[in-house]
């Protein structure tokens, strides 16, 4: 990146273990989010099944 001079990655190897382990976590947290929703989405599904069900009763 010219903003902070050729080399700067090179001399600053902090900066790019951060930046790699936040798009790890990044990564990590989509996945976890998309877990929860198809969990939920499948727990609404059983529960109206369930609420159909004592409604015919």
């Amino acid at each position: 990146m010219k903003f902070w001079g050729d080399g700067h990655a090179e001399k600053h190897p902090e900066l790019v273990a951060a930046f790699i382990q936040t798009c790890a976590i990044d990564f990590r947290t989509s996945l976890t989010v998309k877990a929860i929703e198809e969990a939920s989405e499948s727990i609404i599904g059983e529960l109206s099944k369930v609420t159909k069900a004592l409604e015919n009763k």
